[in-house]
């Protein structure tokens, strides 16, 4: 028995450092599960502060994004302003293109006009100089004759006594008319 004892110590002993071995394998198995439960913990908490920061980033994009959004709005607002600016300054100039081409068919027609005075006004002085002026009496002394007008026919009995008196009126003697001029009235020619 003795001996049979110290077979089965001997396998005690063999078994005792197996599981001894197998202790330490699981310890050191355990501390590295530990590490890396603890490296993981830290890799999530790293992902955490990277999403959060991410978060934070496309927060700060979608505001940016808003922001040009409003810009464009305001930059397609004020590109409208001008556009009807430039719309009422093209009107502008079509109306002033217009008073503009009015105002020279006024100068060219007053051209023409002024021409024409001046045609006549020669054609007065031409006239003018047939006449004879005298010094001695003015333009207030002087009275027209008087032309007797024809009486309208009421029967046929005026008639031809109207018709004697024109014909006797014409066989009387004609005096000419003299217009007296004075320098002074002629001034301007």
């Amino acid at each position: 028995m003795a001996a049979r004892a110290g077979v089965y110590c001997k396998r005690f002993a063999v078994l005792a450092e197996e599981v001894r071995n197998l202790t330490q394998g699981s310890a050191k198995a355990a501390n590295e599960t530990t590490a890396l439960i603890k490296g993981s913990i830290q890799k999530v908490e790293r992902g955490s502060q990277i999403a959060n920061q991410s978060a934070e980033t496309l927060a700060e994009i979608i505001q940016s994004i808003s922001q040009v959004s409003d810009i464009m709005s305001e930059i397609a607002s004020a590109s409208s302003e001008q556009v009807m600016g430039i719309e009422q300054i093209s009107q502008g100039l079509q109306q002033i293109d217009q008073v503009t081409q009015t105002n020279i068919a006024n100068a060219e027609e007053s051209a023409s006009a002024a021409d024409e005075l001046s045609d006549q006004a020669n054609q007065l002085r031409t006239m003018l100089q047939k006449f004879s002026l005298r010094n001695d009496q003015s333009h207030e002394d002087y009275t027209p004759q008087k032309r007797t007008a024809i009486p309208e026919p009421t029967e046929s009995n005026d008639y031809q006594e109207t018709e004697m008196e024109l014909v006797n009126e014409e066989h009387q003697p004609k005096t000419e008319a003299v217009i007296a001029l004075d320098d002074n009235d002629f001034g301007s020619f």
